[in-house]
């Protein structure tokens, strides 16, 4: 019975945070908008206090501070829930953190995230999603991409390109890690 209460107080709790929350950030529908985000952030805090292994709460965190521009913020939020173990989804976090930093531009960074990530997991889909991250273009790193607009308003939105070499030499190391490991391939 026990087990039950504390899966029925954990339910409870997740729900209210989430509800409390989206009622601070979200617009009213009369039109009128509450927009606490100072009590949103103060709810996410007490929300992973309260449970540190909900991946997509760190996301949903995160995705906050990234739609109020708080980049270095939305960084520390990610850096700090990938640190959490364990975690509920950890591939989901790390996609996010990733995949936020492919959005920014920055591609040194989410190469050295990738690297981090092999580094702990080494599953295949890790190396794979890694190799087509080298293949594929990314935009240019925001900072350049704001001066460019500014200069430029109808100029195209720039990338950086890929590079096929690239993601055959991670394939490789990918290989050679999986084979070490002696799983099939």
């Amino acid at each position: 019975m026990s087990d039950c209460r504390k899966v029925l107080g954990t339910g409870i709790g997740k729900a209210l945070f989430k509800g409390y929350i989206d009622l601070e950030i979200e617009v009213d529908p009369v039109s009128i908008t509450l927009r606490e985000f100072d009590r949103a952030r103060t709810l996410y805090e007490k929300y992973l206090e309260f449970d540190p292994a909900n991946a997509p709460a760190w996301i949903k965190y995160a995705e906050l501070e990234s739609q109020l521009q708080d980049f270095a913020r939305t960084r520390a939020i990610f850096e700090l829930g990938v640190s959490q173990s364990p975690l509920s989804m950890p591939e989901l976090l790390w996609k996010s953190y990733i995949d936020f930093e492919i959005e920014e531009g920055e591609q040194e960074t989410a190469r050295a995230l990738y690297e981090r990530r092999v580094a702990l997991s080494g599953h295949d889909k890790v190396w794979i999603s890694y190799a087509l991250f080298e293949a594929e273009p990314i935009p240019i790193p925001r900072a350049v991409r704001e001066e460019e607009e500014e200069e430029d308003e109808e100029a195209e939105p720039q990338t950086a390109p890929g590079d096929a070499a690239l993601a055959r030499e991670v394939l490789e190391r990918g290989y050679k890690d999986l084979k070490a490991k002696g799983l099939k391939i």
